[in-house]
């Protein structure tokens, strides 16, 4: 939730997601400060 407040705790977390949409290669990748901030930026997603 962009609205989320996340603790200022530096401890960096990768997210990384490769694979096909409507055929083309897609790939992300980004490292955030921590966990709450990756969470309120991408939702769900990564939230396995």
């Amino acid at each position: 939730a962009a609205d989320a407040v996340c603790p200022m705790i530096y401890a960096p977390v990768l997210a990384e997601a490769r694979g096909t949409w409507r055929g083309r290669p897609v790939r992300f990748r980004h490292e955030y400060g921590n966990g709450c901030v990756m969470t309120s930026r991408t939702g769900a997603i990564f939230r396995f």
